[in-house]
């Protein structure tokens, strides 16, 4: 489907030439490398449409995220709209494909029997497709766990005549998605197809025309460049912006988690607190000291404590630094649905270990329900793990951050930000924390050094309070009774260990990952 004009008054066809050229394609593989954000996705979902709605085939799209696929089939949904085709309702459900694996699933039905599926990328989906004239739709490749996998089901359907279609920026050069572009460009896949549509491609195909007249802005000869200027700036170094605009995949490790799901997870009003500890505060006695991180507790923590629902769960991560790292405390909500929430974030730089420990213990006990607390024991670390195993017990987890920890752990709360099933605070420190997470040889962790163009005052310290805080989330040691005590109290607000509520005997969770204080 090239496209007649389209429906905005800008002179340029539906489809802008770089958008035609992709749904014309029928190549049984078809793989794109792109910038982001220049309408792939959208345009790729009408030529699907007419390949379900004629009928020819079924179509199968995959991605990383649960909004990504809601997103495409809502496309669908408004070409057929478009295109005067008759259509069934979108339903939505969940689809167990496995004895222990479950995922979420759109449709969108046609008269003539067949049906656009979208669903979040699972390999075993796939193993039932390859009906004559069906076709599968990876999209943002590049950010699928074990693509390989995928690919291999995938492949299934061109034996009976149907394609499969590739969508991705790219992350990394050592993704496997980096790895098939360069082996089309070897010639070792001679019937597969390779776009590459930059930034500048699209801008030139008339983009940036086309967004002012959706938008309804006056559209000026140099609306072009302020455009281009001003998306290049919103990246932190020039890497980074060659690798999501330029289709030039960035040299190390490829990033874990991408900014689309990062930022979907995100919402306004969850706030970020910091506290830096001067010289001149390091210097003062520990009373002192204590006194007015009392008093900072009290203005700024206590009415953010104050907002949780006390029927909701609680729990809270804790990674440890001293002076060049920062202390982030995550506390996390569980609601009644099981989504979860970071209420708010607290990060300390160059706080000495007996102020970071009357933060924890005051924002802990202030924890409705609280049900789990892990705090990172390795190296310094490891006092304040005691320290929380004095106040807690059971319910507190010394854990050592090692690549075991990072391999059993990411999936999940990665599984859990895909499926929107997760609300981080909007803050651009989080999103860098966040973005920091690498795939290093197969694992995905924090860089022991920095991320080249990125700030050398964050190492994925509020990334692993949050990764931390989701591990203790799962635990199922028990829960807390709730009482709150004024923030900054040093009394135990239950009166000593014995009156803790221990449903069971203590133990090593997490595969062995404490630090002695099981």
């Amino acid at each position: 489907m090239t496209g007649a004009q389209g429906a905005w008054d800008d002179g340029l066809p539906l489809l802008l030439d770089y958008q035609a050229a992709w749904n014309r394609d029928r190549a049984p593989v078809a793989v794109i490398e792109k910038s982001r954000r220049i309408g792939i996705s959208w345009s790729d979902a009408a030529e699907r449409v007419l390949h379900a709605a004629e009928p020819v085939g079924h179509v199968a799209y995959q991605s990383y995220a649960k909004d990504m696929t809601g997103g495409y089939i809502s496309d669908c949904a408004d070409w057929a709209k478009r295109f005067g085709k008759a259509v069934h309702e979108v339903t939505e459900r969940d689809v167990r494909i496995g004895d222990d694996e479950h995922v979420h699933q759109y449709e969108l039905a046609f008269p003539g029997g067949r049906a656009i599926q979208a669903l979040t990328s699972s390999a075993r989906q796939l193993r039932s497709r390859g009906r004559p004239g069906d076709i599968v739709v990876i999209d943002e490749a590049a950010f699928v766990d074990d693509l390989a996998a995928v690919l291999q089901a995938a492949m299934a359907v061109t034996v009976w005549g149907g394609s499969v279609r590739i969508i991705s920026t790219h992350n990394g050069d050592d993704s496997e998605f980096a790895d098939l572009v360069r082996d089309i460009r070897a010639g070792r896949y001679p019937d597969f197809s390779l776009h590459t549509v930059t930034l500048a491609d699209a801008i030139g195909a008339g983009l940036v025309r086309r967004i002012h007249s959706v938008t309804g802005r006056p559209y000026t000869p140099d609306s072009d460049a302020e455009f281009e200027a001003g998306i290049r700036a919103r990246y932190k170094d020039g890497d980074t912006a060659a690798e999501e605009l330029d289709c030039a995949p960035r040299a190390g490790g490829s990033t874990y988690l991408p900014r689309a799901l990062i930022e979907g997870c995100m919402r306004e009003g969850l706030p970020v607190l910091q506290y830096t500890g001067s010289a001149e505060f390091n210097a003062r006695a520990e009373p002192e000291r204590r006194a007015e991180m009392r008093d900072w507790i009290r203005e700024r923590v206590h009415p953010l404590l104050d907002t949780l629902t006390p029927e909701e769960r609680h729990a809270m991560g804790f990674d440890v630094a001293r002076t060049q790292h920062l202390s982030a405390i995550a506390p996390l909500a569980i609601g009644r649905g099981l989504h979860r929430t970071v209420p708010f974030v607290v990060e300390m730089r160059n706080v000495p270990h007996k102020q970071q420990e009357q933060v924890m213990v005051s924002i802990g006990r202030n924890l409705p329900r609280l049900c789990g607390v892990c705090v990172d024991a390795t190296g310094l670390g490891s006092y304040l793990a005691e320290a929380a195993a004095d106040e807690w017990g059971p319910l507190a987890q010394g854990v050592q951050i090692n690549e075991r920890f990072y391999r059993e752990r990411w999936p999940p709360l990665k599984r859990r930000m895909e499926d929107a099933a997760i609300t981080l605070p909007r803050d651009d420190g989080v999103l860098e924390d966040m973005r920091s997470v690498t795939l290093i040889r197969g694992v995905p962790r924090v860089p022991d050094r920095p991320v080249k163009g990125r700030s050398r005052d964050r190492h994925g310290d509020t990334a692993i309070a949050v990764l931390l805080a989701d591990t203790a989330a799962d635990d199922d040691t028990g829960t807390l009774a709730h009482r709150a005590v004024p923030a900054g109290d040093d009394s135990r607000p239950w009166g000593g260990q014995d009156s803790w509520i221990r449903p069971g005997t203590a133990r090593a969770p997490f595969g062995g990952w404490t630090h002695g204080h099981a």
